[in-house]
């Protein structure tokens, strides 16, 4: 199916296109990535929402690093967000952070992990343009 010798099978597998999104956050309808389908369907309740996202930088090192790739699984604006990885829209770019949530005064922190890049305290969450939640890390091979 993917180019390999042929050989016994277990059972068909359902190969599934998910879209690699580019620096801006747009579908770049021209890239994909392959993703066995009943994987996809066990990592998340909704396949058709994911997208896969390059790490560009070091904010978020040692966790991701400058090429890994990250799949996320898009949030509704009105979808409650809980602690985690997210992908977050900024004013020219989509990077990934990591969420805290403050429960008493219903306001979210955007940390990164490394410590020479600001974080951001007390946000209110209609103040974080969350476009997904990460379900899955893919690190790069050296």
């Amino acid at each position: 199916m993917l180019g390999g010798k042929e050989g016994p099978t277990v059972g068909q597998r359902s190969i599934v296109k998910v879209p690699l999104l580019n620096g801006t956050g747009n579908d770049s309808r021209s890239q994909w990535r392959l993703v066995d389908a009943a994987w996809l369907g066990r990592l998340c309740d909704q396949p058709a929402s994911v997208a896969i996202l390059p790490i560009v930088g070091e904010a978020m090192e040692p966790t991701l690093c400058n090429g890994d790739e990250v799949m996320i699984s898009r949030v509704r604006t009105q979808e409650s967000v809980r602690e985690g990885l997210y992908a977050i829209r900024g004013s020219s770019e989509i990077f990934v952070r990591r969420i805290a949530i403050d429960p008493t005064k219903n306001r979210l922190t955007v940390l990164t992990d490394h410590p020479a890049y600001p974080s951001w305290q007390g946000i209110q969450r209609k103040g974080v343009d969350i476009v997904g939640r990460v379900i899955w890390i893919g690190a790069r091979v050296a």
